[in-house]
């Protein structure tokens, strides 16, 4: 970890000393702001900038990729590479699609989005069993493997394991003595919550006959033989609509903001009043073709770029 990134980790995850100063981090030719923190943070896809936000031991980091990343502005402007034509048209696309992508979102903002109960309870109506839980199992088990033992000896240990479980010995130390499951240290053997789809075949078979607390006898299974215990059981339910509305709801809402969007955005491509130098574009795309390869025609990617028909009566 570099030095700025200690200071930073040390300073986020002590008391806010720092809570009054208007700088994040700084350097004798940057400031890292909390707007430039923002600002970048915002860069990044929803699902990394909520990472972000719920892990602090991250923000340090992020913190001294923004001051290097400022750093090395400031030195490219000394070195008067902002004044280059080229970099100047990188800056000029990249402030460009920073500020398309806040006009679509200031668009997206303003729709008044319709109530989406009513559709959402057709929906829910038409196929409630898409809404179906499965039935879950929650077991444990003591797994005697095969390794260095023949199937009668396994079986005959898994049979010793469960004698002794019977007799009123905790189960986490049966497991301990006698279990094989390379797992079993970490989870004492418990297996967790499964739905009946992810039990192997032998849990399959023997899980749904066991009634809650009861010991199986061993079963083989192609890691060894298995002594099952159920704990508990969460049958097969149809989820009620007032459970599954928000998500229904949800999916709804993003379906109509997508359409919006889409709309909004096929506006402008389509737009009648667009001029197309298909014959510029065309040289464009034929000049950065390797030499060898062969040059067609640029097949148009968008309607705007499709050549327009002639009018009628013209050839």
């Amino acid at each position: 970890m570099t030095r700025i990134a200690c200071l930073l980790l040390t300073a986020t995850l002590a008391p806010a000393v720092w809570a009054d100063e208007p700088y994040l981090a700084r350097n004798d030719m940057v400031t890292v702001t909390r707007a430039d923190y923002e600002a970048e943070l915002a860069r990044l896809p929803a699902e990394q900038q909520g990472i972000l936000r719920s892990t602090p031991e991250r923000v340090p980091s992020f913190i001294e990729s923004i001051l290097l990343m400022k750093t090395l502005a400031v030195q490219a402007r000394n070195e008067k590479l902002d004044q280059k034509p080229s970099v100047q048209a990188e800056m000029r696309i990249a402030a460009d699609r920073v500020l398309a992508q806040r006009r679509l979102e200031q668009h997206e903002a303003t729709l008044k989005l319709p109530d989406f109960t009513k559709r959402a309870q057709e929906l829910y109506a038409v196929d409630p069993s898409a809404y179906e839980e499965k039935a879950n199992y929650h077991a444990s088990h003591i797994m005697v493997d095969f390794n260095c033992r023949t199937p009668e000896a396994a079986k005959a240990r898994a049979e010793e394991a469960r004698k002794v479980l019977l007799g009123g010995i905790p189960f986490a130390d049966v497991v301990a003595s006698y279990s094989d499951d390379p797992t079993a240290k970490r989870n004492k053997g418990d297996l967790g919550w499964r739905t009946f789809e992810e039990l192997n075949p032998t849990l399959k078979e023997v899980l749904p006959k066991l009634k809650k607390g009861e010991v199986s006898e061993p079963v083989s299974s192609n890691f060894g033989f298995h002594v099952l215990v159920l704990h508990d059981v969460k049958p097969k339910r149809t989820r009620p609509f007032s459970e599954v509305k928000g998500a229904i709801v949800e999916k709804l809402k993003g379906d109509y903001l997508r359409t919006q969007r889409h709309n909004f955005v096929s506006a402008i491509t389509t737009d009648s009043k667009i001029q197309v130098n298909l014959d510029a574009i065309t040289a464009l795309a034929n000049a950065q073709r390797p030499a060898s390869a062969a040059a067609p025609a640029v097949p148009p990617e968008s309607p705007a770029l499709a050549p327009k028909a002639p009018a009628p009566g013209k050839p």
